[in-house]
């Protein structure tokens, strides 16, 4: 059963990466790869969109492998990694693939929870097998023509040798260690019990802290950045390498407005990236984007989640510590819909050539701004403001005591 439902996982991730990914396989963002040397710059290898380029296979399988963790070779020396990099919910679609696998293992096979665990390891017996395979036959052999180019403190052209993943780490990490781990979390959760629904006055008061928090962050985010001198607002900075090699900056500088402005910061502090789009058909197009913050908003929020989810649970009550994470986390209701809807109208387009649309990438307001931070965050918070009534009680006792023997 390990076997099946391991095997059913990888072909499964595998699929779904081919499918998010191939976008980037041939597509106006010019999908150059890039390896990162520490010390030198980088290398760019001048590939795509019009060249020749890996299979959609091949890509896929980098990508999937990138997930996990797992390096890559270049001519049989070791890389850092390659470039474009995997979109972010793909590793919550890895966790939870095995997630499941290690679930459905246990289920109907464990009474315990140590059981359970066990069992749902065993995932990694069929995961294991295509991961090493997969690394071993998506190993690319570059046409003549294609070269790297070398960037950075020196600049020269090599031959570019063929690139694959690394089977080392392809083994360990793909096929071991993310198996074996998500899937004993799968088979564990498989067969704890389960934790009583969240009451509807939870829910109603979780959607009215979680809106005010979001509020609260957003606006402190607006205030910090309107009382900065003007130069250190929010600017992006697009790198472009044109059709002669060398490297641009075009243009220099661009300021979206405030309420974008804000809104892309906010979302930053909780690891959101700005993604872009191309409105026009480009031959060579953006290789980065860095959208430039004056100051690291991620402690500011972290503390306001935290004491969301306290709030909340100082007002609703928590009966045990794992409900106290529960009700806490339950500001997801108010927080999780502002996200998304800040980030579906933050769209901002420049009157630059060729055009371009700015936004907050969807997928990660989805399920870092939206649901990692509160969720994480305030389920800590819940279990702080539980422990902090729970010590609270416990040293009234004593006074109570001895108010009952002096009558």
């Amino acid at each position: 059963m390990g076997t099946v439902a391991g095997a059913c996982a990888f072909l499964v991730g595998i699929v779904v990466t081919a499918l998010v990914e191939s976008r980037h396989l041939r597509s106006p963002d010019r999908p150059v790869v890039e390896v990162f040397e520490l010390g030198s710059g980088h290398l760019e290898a001048d590939v795509g969109p019009s060249g020749p380029l890996p299979s959609l296979y091949e890509f896929a399988v980098w990508q999937y492998h990138s997930l996990h963790g797992v390096g890559f070779e270049l001519g049989g020396v070791p890389i850092r990694q390659l470039t474009p990099q995997p979109a972010k919910p793909l590793v919550f679609v890895t966790s939870l693939l095995l997630l499941a696998g290690g679930w459905v293992v246990a289920r109907r096979r464990a009474e315990e929870a140590r059981q359970g665990a066990m069992r749902g390891a065993l995932v990694g017996l069929g995961y294991l097998p295509l991961a090493v395979a997969t690394a071993l036959t998506a190993t690319w052999d570059p046409p003549t023509g294609v070269h790297l180019v070398r960037r950075g403190t020196e600049g020269s052209v090599y031959p570019l040798s063929p690139i694959g993943v690394s089977t080392f780490d392809a083994a360990v990490l793909a096929g071991v260690c993310f198996p074996v781990a998500f899937g004993a979390v799968g088979g564990y959760l498989a067969v704890t019990r389960n934790v009583s629904p969240v009451s509807r006055d939870v829910i109603r008061r979780g959607g009215v802290v979680g809106a005010v928090a979001f509020a609260v962050g957003w606006t402190k985010t607006y205030v910090t950045a309107a009382s900065a001198p003007p130069r250190s607002g929010l600017s992006i900075a697009l790198s472009r390498v044109d059709s002669a090699g060398s490297e641009t900056v075009v243009p220099a500088f661009l300021q979206p407005p405030p309420l974008v402005g804000t809104t892309w910061r906010y979302h930053g502090a909780h690891g959101a990236v700005v993604d872009f789009q191309y409105l026009d058909p480009v031959v060579d197009g953006v290789d980065g984007l860095w959208p430039r913050q004056p100051e690291t908003l991620g402690t500011t929020v972290a503390l306001l989640l935290l004491l969301a989810g306290a709030t909340l649970v100082f007002a609703v009550g928590a009966s045990s510590l794992r409900r106290s994470a529960v009700n806490g986390a339950a500001i997801v209701v108010g927080y999780f819909p502002l996200a998304t809807l800040s980030a579906l109208v933050a769209v901002w387009a420049p009157q630059v050539s060729p055009r371009i649309a700015f936004a907050v990438s969807f997928a990660d307001a989805v399920t870092q701004t939206g649901l990692a931070y509160p969720v994480v965050f305030s389920g800590i918070g819940g279990v702080l403001a539980y422990s902090v009534n729970a010590l609270a009680k416990f040293a009234s006792r004593p006074s109570a005591i001895l108010t009952g023997v002096n009558r």
